[in-house]
């Protein structure tokens, strides 16, 4: 949010990325506001947005990438949002990791790769989905706006 409570949002397509820079060791700072659509929903991710990227073991770097260098960049972002937010009658936590999916499918993220990321948010993201602490949910409210289009 710019000071003069004003955004400056990205319409995201395929190749663009937003800019991010490395807030903690395990933490992203996003650096542009940008909405993506899928799903039916219009997700608008605001600047400020701390996202902690594709949750990659640091063993499996080598063969999948980092959490913040690959095409799953955008999509992990926005799955970070949509389950900060938790709010679960306008986004389950199904319909964020297919909105997951989507994005990496159209961002270009290879097949093999996807379809490992979106089976480990599927077997193990209720384990974040149930961690968030209200002040984390209140928090990624500020930042991440999830609507119906």
């Amino acid at each position: 949010m710019n000071d003069d409570n004003t955004y400056v949002v990205t319409v995201a397509q395929p190749g663009w990325y937003p800019g991010i820079r490395q807030a903690s060791e395990c933490q992203y700072l996003l650096l542009e506001s940008f909405l993506v659509r899928s799903r039916g929903l219009q997700i608008t991710m605001y600047a400020g947005f701390r996202f902690n990227g594709a949750s990659i073991p640091r063993i499996a770097w080598g063969l999948l990438g980092s959490p913040f260098t690959g095409r799953y960049t955008l999509g992990a972002c926005v799955h970070d949002g949509v389950y900060g937010i938790k709010m679960p009658d306008l986004v389950s936590r199904r319909e964020g990791d297919l909105i997951f999916l989507d994005l990496m499918r159209r961002w270009g993220t290879n097949w093999l790769i996807r379809g490992i990321f979106y089976e480990y948010v599927r077997r193990l993201g209720w384990i974040p989905w149930g961690d968030y602490t209200d002040q984390e949910i209140a928090e990624s409210r500020r930042y991440v706006l999830v609507e119906k289009f």
